[in-house]
């Protein structure tokens, strides 16, 4: 009996541990940025550099390089291939995380869209295929173009906002009704 009870724990436990390491099956999202920036510098031909780090609901892309001629800074567009060895890359959407991707972004002096298609490291299978945009200020030149994505508070966030204000408000009335009590039996009083 406790053989069995043995052989059934080690069979789930393996199970277990082996669906850990299966890749996910492909989820695609449309993501509204919350925070973030991106800025690609373009000094001259042949070098520049680009450092992305953009975050949305259960979403992150991070992308950065040096010397690597792809940036076009007067047109605030960027490729998101990171397979040269002077990138650096991390996507992650609903808890899942690629160094492995596929994307692009653009941006103009308001917004700025996207996508990253996430891999398996090993297989090479789409984990997940991210949409994402957001507004934001934007400055675009020959030399230097920057994107900064406008903070949208979390709902979360403007639950407690205004919760809080409510009470301030709440407490604000009580006082002046207290006072007024205690003003109107002080003359009574007299």
């Amino acid at each position: 009996m406790q053989r069995s009870v043995f052989t059934f724990t080690l069979a789930a436990l393996a199970i277990a541990i082996t669906s850990l390491f299966q890749p996910a099956a492909a989820r695609a999202a449309e993501v509204t940025l919350t925070s973030g920036s991106v800025v690609m510098i373009c000094p001259g031909p042949g070098s520049g550099n680009a450092r992305i780090d953009l975050v949305g609901p259960e979403f992150s892309l991070i992308f950065s390089y040096l010397a690597r001629p792809e940036p076009d800074c007067a047109g605030a567009q960027q490729p998101l291939h990171p397979a040269r060895f002077d990138a650096y890359a991390l996507a992650t959407f609903q808890g899942i995380s690629t160094f492995e991707m596929n994307g692009f972004l653009s941006f103009n002096e308001t917004s700025l869209t996207g996508f990253v298609e996430g891999f398996d490291l090993h297989t090479r299978q789409s984990l997940f295929t991210v949409n994402f945009s957001g507004s934001g200020i934007g400055r675009i030149t020959t030399t230097q173009s920057t994107f900064h994505v406008n903070a949208v508070p979390e709902p979360a966030t403007l639950i407690l906002l205004g919760t809080g204000a409510a009470l301030f408000g709440g407490a604000r009335r009580w006082r002046k009704a207290r006072r007024r009590r205690d003003a109107g039996a002080e003359l009574q009083g007299e």
